[in-house]
């Protein structure tokens, strides 16, 4: 849903930077849907190699540039008047449901694990790999923060300037199309294990998981939609909802359940989680009646 939400976003915000008179976002939104719907129906991931690739240059690319312009600003105008040590308590735990975010990817881990022709090499690449994220999405959040303070644009590709930073918001869009197979995949992987039973692979049966996995599609789509004014506070409710109980609750319990060597720290991160998910929750709803 949070892909329908950033190419809306992001398309309107083109249109207005050049003058123009955004389409809907329920058209935009439309259109998005229709896209994503065949994209979807891809099984062999395996096949999609050089796209991925693409995909994570563009993505490289489109965090550089944030990253410069930011740098750029900090040069010229300095730190912020907003940049304030301490946010409000609210703030922090609409935070909190953000940042654990960054975890969606989580259940690609164990595929990339099989998939690897040394996975004796897999926990040393899992840690470090975990490590930088920590380090780089903590520095490039402080930059933010730094240059634009409090108004900063939802989407932080909308900050960018010029011909150039259009460019970048249009590539970034297409990466999002590039990657939908691959972070979809899981998803409906398990969803069509629970509803179909094991058989020959028939044309109806390929076409009924079709149809099921457009119907998800378009529900995430209409959900996306009336969540559409609410960017920051939706990441946030996804991340509450979806990304605590993966980050912290689930390996808790699965740690808890293989190893037991040590079920008191197990247990301290399952009881976080649990009470991070209502809490956060709470917080997200309250200011979005706000």
């Amino acid at each position: 849903s949070s892909y329908y939400i950033f190419v809306s976003t992001t398309i309107q915000n083109l249109f207005l930077g050049h003058g123009m008179v955004p389409p809907s976002t329920f058209v935009i939104m439309l259109l998005v849907g229709l896209a994503l719907t065949p994209l979807g129906w891809i099984r062999r991931i395996g096949k999609m190699k050089v796209v991925n690739l693409a995909e994570d240059v563009i993505i490289i690319t489109a965090i550089l540039s944030v990253a410069a312009t930011a740098t750029w600003k900090l040069c010229r105008d300095g730190v912020s008047q907003d940049v304030v040590a301490f946010a409000p308590p609210s703030r922090v735990l609409i935070f909190a449901g953000t940042s654990v975010y960054a975890f969606e990817g989580i259940a690609l881990v164990i595929p990339i694990r099989e998939s690897m022709e040394k996975p004796e090499y897999f926990p040393h690449m899992l840690v470090g790999m975990m490590l930088f994220f920590v380090v780089f999405l903590t520095g490039f959040g402080i930059l933010g923060y730094f240059a634009w303070g409090n108004h900063v644009k939802a989407v932080a590709l909308n900050e960018l300037p010029g011909t150039l930073g259009m460019l970048i918001q249009l590539l970034y869009i297409m990466a999002i199309f590039c990657g939908y197979p691959l972070a979809i995949f899981p998803a409906f992987a398990i969803i069509e294990s629970k509803l179909f039973s094991d058989g020959p692979p028939t044309l109806t049966r390929k076409w009924l998981k079709n149809l099921l996995r457009t119907f998800i599609t378009l529900l995430m789509g209409a959900f996306a939609y009336e969540m559409s004014t609410y960017l920051s506070l939706f990441i946030s409710m996804l991340g509450s909802f979806c990304s605590i109980p993966l980050a912290i609750i689930f390996p808790g319990m699965l740690h808890l359940k293989l190893v037991k060597d040590s079920p008191s720290l197990d247990w301290i991160l399952i009881l976080i989680g649990c009470v991070l998910v209502p809490v956060t929750l709470y917080v997200d709803i309250v200011h979005m009646n706000l």
